[in-house]
Parts: C-alpha cells; sequence; structure tokens
C-alpha cells in the first residue's frame, strides 16, 4: 500500500520525502492540510497524519519503505 500512497501523492502534485514509519507530504511551500491529502488518496482517510517541521507526517502501515 505505500509504494501506491507515494505514487498517488506524487501525481496528485505533493512534494514527498519517505522516513521510517510513513511519509512527509507537502505542497511547494506550505503543509497540506488533513482534508486535501484525503481528497487526493482517499486510502489515507484511516492514517494517523501529524504536522512536522517539512509538512505532514502520515505514518503508513508498520513495513518499512526501500528506497
Amino acid at each position: 500500500m505505500k509504494a501506491v500512497v507515494v505514487e498517488e501523492l506524487k501525481e496528485a502534485g505533493f512534494g514527498v520525502k519517505i522516513t521510517d514509519g510513513g511519509v512527509i507530504a507537502h505542497l511547494s511551500s506550505r503543509k497540506p492540510s488533513r482534508h486535501e491529502l484525503v481528497d487526493a488518496v482517499p486510502e489515507l482517510d484511516g492514517c494517523p497524519m501529524e504536522i512536522v517541521e517539512e509538512g505532514v507526517f502520515i505514518s503508513v502501515g508498520e513495513e518499512r519503505f526501500s528506497l
């Protein structure tokens, strides 16, 4: 699911940084709202999110991303 989430976020115009335990999404110079993220990728509706310095951290499952 994580690879799909990353690809869908990128296709929706979000910048994405892969981290341990999830991804950080951002829109050029601002942090997107939860509503914007869920509109772009409905699968994120049940994922915990928190605002971090670089954008919005989205916890997507427990498996690690492969870089």
